[in-house]
């Protein structure tokens, strides 16, 4: 059964897509070309976990499109990154561990890089950023490839919400605020900054909740959370066969 912190972080985690999705209202860019916003949330359960926040499905099944049958080729932290990032199996992108290999496979010459959607619609003429987790092991100093803005985050093993090493355009430096704070506001000033311009974004945002440690943020500790939803298998205790 899942704590009832795990259960709050994998609604704060969340909690910043409203406000994203205020700043998304417009799908298009003043040439036509749309918009690409895509949000990646870490550990998160496919169902279940977005029923407390009927207003933030309402905006995604009014302005989006819901798939139904979609699969995780390979459900493991880099490779599925990858494949979100290129389209491809693991097995195509080369990227097939849990963490990165050091074989410069990620090279901005390599053929990983030329493949991502980000390069794609930066010479496009797309104005790109990334906010987040990249890639479990990306080197932290090396910034990310045709991306124009970035705050690429890493937080070692163990480490809570609080804590961890970001390059932020270019600056290495200790990340002090909440993690999912964090990224909410180098989003939204990204778009308040692009959007006027009518240039078309391509907005990737991947935040570490609901991962654990479950560490919620000081102000949303007494938020109201409806209990778990459980099933036999969860509440069995007697696992011997």
């Amino acid at each position: 059964m899942p704590s009832p912190h795990r259960r709050a972080a994998t609604i704060l985690g969340l909690l910043m897509l409203p406000t994203l999705l205020t700043y998304c209202t417009t799908s298009r860019s003043t040439d036509g070309r749309p918009n690409v916003l895509i949000i990646v949330t870490d550990d998160q359960r496919a169902s279940g976990t977005l029923q407390v926040m009927p207003q933030t499905r309402r905006w995604f099944q009014e302005g989006g499109i819901t798939f139904r049958n979609t699969f995780a080729t390979t459900p493991l932290c880099c490779p599925a990154r990858a494949s979100i990032l290129t389209g491809r199996y693991a097995h195509n992108h080369g990227i097939e561990t849990r963490v990165l290999p050091g074989d410069g496979t990620l090279s901005p010459e390599g053929s990983f890089q030329r493949s991502t959607v980000q390069r794609y619609l930066h010479e496009a003429g797309y104005r790109t950023a990334l906010f987040g987790k990249y890639l479990n092991g990306w080197p932290v100093p090396v910034d990310p490839p045709y991306f124009d803005e970035w705050a690429v985050i890493r937080v070692p093993p163990g480490v809570s919400y609080y804590g961890g090493i970001v390059n932020l355009n270019g600056h290495v430096e200790r990340m002090r605020q909440y993690n999912t704070s964090f990224i909410r506001d180098q989003a939204i000033s990204f778009l308040r900054r692009t959007s006027p311009i009518g240039q078309p974004w391509f907005l990737y945002v991947a935040v570490k909740a609901p991962h654990e440690p479950f560490t919620v943020e000081p102000e949303h500790e007494e938020a109201a959370v409806p209990p778990p939803r459980t099933n036999p298998a969860i509440e069995e205790t007697d696992r011997s066969d």
